[in-house]
């Protein structure tokens, strides 16, 4: 009778196991301690703590000006995390400090068949006017796989923070932050009909900050692959897929492989996939790459992209663009190989463009001073193809679109070219 009854036990212990697949499944129902100002910060220790963080935010608490502070090594292992934010109504406004204190086996494994919706995947799903430093991120797997056949919806990932904003009269800052984990985008679901836009970083996924200088990205580094699967269109960089705003860049690296999308347009940047500087202008300085970059466009019967660029792939920035305002680059070196690719099939209207450094700019004010390039870089598409317009590919810039002013100053390339239309 004891051994059955150990038995029942040990089985009842299996299936709740098997019930609890996600945190927020086992949260606790409080912080550790504190009150959430500066000197006595909410104090989160273990993984049930920190769900329960989740689980106030995505009920509606903001946490305005609120601090946290993580006083542990977290092990996340037997669930799968559920990020923290879900969208603008339901994202986190507070500080949060990680204090370099591990963060292993992180697993967010987001899938949606027939996605009609827009996600945010990460730690932190979606956070505003957010401070979030000292995170280490040492292990884990991060998935967002979600189909669309209705345009207009898209996918926000990055270890750290999928999506992160600011207001004109707030700040938004993303330091010391350092991931180690992977992250796969759409790779799950071959199809040619997926709509979605991706947006993918090592760091955060999508950042836009207005026309007002606040926002500060410093000393974050990612150390995990990155593998972007059959969006329509993805933004992928090593630090963070597409970057709009204005304010300061510095001190960030990224040696994590990085495969761009095969749909219709792939921005890929070992840094920055695609940036945009807003009215006060937006400073670059101290980043490097050394991992390989692949960006890829228009596989099968996906493109619905006339005028769609086919790819941008840059060591450091797969594109820069703006209207008028200014973008400094300073003291950034790419030591990673760059390989453009713009694949068989139905292409109709796209080009690759491959640069050491950047991939294309269109910047109307731009100043790059120090900036170097000693990878291989390689353009001209897998196979040749009439609907393929062509490849401009070069040691620093892949095309400069002429909009307007572009200042290059001390900078250089000393890796092999291979392949397509002359570049910078």
């Amino acid at each position: 009778m004891k051994r059955f009854l150990l038995l029942g036990f040990a089985l009842m212990i299996t299936f709740s196991g098997l019930l609890a697949q996600k945190w927020t499944d086992v949260a606790a129902s409080s912080f550790e301690s504190g009150s959430g100002s500066l000197t006595d910060p909410y104090i989160i220790k273990t993984p049930e703590q920190f769900a329960y963080l989740t689980i106030k935010v995505n009920g509606g608490e903001r946490y305005v000006d609120k601090y946290f502070r993580l006083d542990a090594n977290l092990d996340f292992s037997g669930n799968e995390w559920v990020p923290i934010g879900t969208s603008s109504t339901y994202a986190f406004y507070g500080k949060f400090d990680g204090t370099n204190k591990e963060i292993t086996n992180l697993t967010i494994d987001y899938y949606k068949p027939d996605g009609i919706e827009t996600e945010y995947v990460g730690l932190f799903g979606y956070i505003h006017n957010a401070t979030i430093q000292n995170i280490y991120i040492k292990s884990g797997t991060i998935k967002a796989r979600q189909k669309s056949t209705t345009s207009g919806y898209s996918s926000h990932v990055g270890s750290v923070v999928g999506y992160a904003t600011s207001s004109s009269n707030g700040t938004l800052m993303l330091s010391n932050c350092i991931n180690r984990a992977t992250i796969t985008v759409g790779g799950s679901i071959p199809d040619p009909y997926n709509y979605n836009t991706c947006y993918v970083g090592g760091i955060a996924g999508y950042v836009a900050v207005g026309f007002e200088r606040k926002l500060d990205v410093l000393d974050c580094t990612n150390y995990g692959n990155i593998v972007c699967g059959d969006c329509r269109v993805t933004y992928s960089g090593g630090i963070i897929g597409n970057l709009y705003g204005a304010g300061i860049m510095k001190d960030c690296s990224n040696s994590g492989s990085i495969t761009g999308g095969a749909g219709a347009g792939s921005y890929t940047g070992g840094v920055i996939g695609s940036l945009t500087s807003a009215e006060k202008g937006l400073s670059v300085s101290n980043c490097s790459n050394s991992g390989n970059i692949t960006g890829n466009s228009g596989s099968g019967s996906a493109n619905e992209g006339n005028g769609i660029i086919g790819s941008c792939t840059g060591g450091v920035i797969g594109i820069s663009t703006s209207s008028a305002y200014s973008l400094s680059i300073r003291n950034c070196i790419n030591t990673g190989n760059v390989v453009g690719n713009v694949a068989s099939g139905t292409l109709s209207s796209g080009n690759a463009y491959v640069g050491g450094f950047i991939g294309k700019g269109q910047q109307s004010n731009t100043t790059m001073a120090y900036c170097f390039n000693e990878g291989n870089v390689t353009g001209g598409g897998l196979i040749p193809q009439t609907s393929y317009t062509g490849s401009y590919t070069g040691g620093l810039i892949g095309k400069e679109d002429g909009k307007g002013i572009l200042r290059l100053s001390r900078s250089g390339n000393s890796g092999k070219v291979i392949g397509g239309y002359g570049g910078s």
